[in-house]
């Protein structure tokens, strides 16, 4: 399996400088969320065996070099990064309608992608997978942002 990493520093265009310390700390999750199986409690497991990070890289002339460290005396490095933020909200079993507010605070988001799961599949259940996203009968769904619907 191989993709890119989902991440805010990742999602941006430019470049990022050399000799910037990078940390990265991968966590998998658990083998209820990642395994579909028809049995509640299957004997296997994933074991990761071999983990490889490709980072690519590019030339940069010296003269650019030359540029990039003399700005960087005066004024730090500024990378534009758009937040990917990921709110869950529940709403009972059963219930007719559901109201959240305030879900954003501060600025507000360019897109919102609106995904509905069963709560154990979202949790972790070896029997439901947590991307079979349903649509549950609705029949209206609102947004209301700074009181415009």
């Amino acid at each position: 399996m191989e993709g890119r990493i989902h991440s805010d520093l990742f999602a941006q265009d430019r470049y990022i400088l050399g000799a910037v310390p990078i940390k990265i700390k991968l966590v998998r999750s658990r083998n209820p969320f990642c395994i579909v199986s028809s049995a509640e409690n299957p004997t296997f497991k994933v074991v990761i065996e071999e983990c490889m990070f490709r980072v690519r890289r590019v030339n940069v002339s010296p003269s650019v070099m030359m540029s990039h460290s003399q700005s960087l005396q005066h004024i730090t490095a500024k990378y534009p990064i758009n937040r990917i933020d990921c709110k869950v909200v529940s709403v009972p079993r059963g219930n007719m309608s559901g109201n959240q507010s305030n879900i954003f605070q501060g600025a507000l988001p360019n897109r919102i992608v609106i995904g509905m799961v069963d709560a154990d599949a979202f949790n972790g259940t070896y029997t439901k997978n947590p991307f079979n996203f349903k649509n549950y009968d609705i029949t209206i769904m609102g947004l209301t942002v700074n009181g415009e619907n």
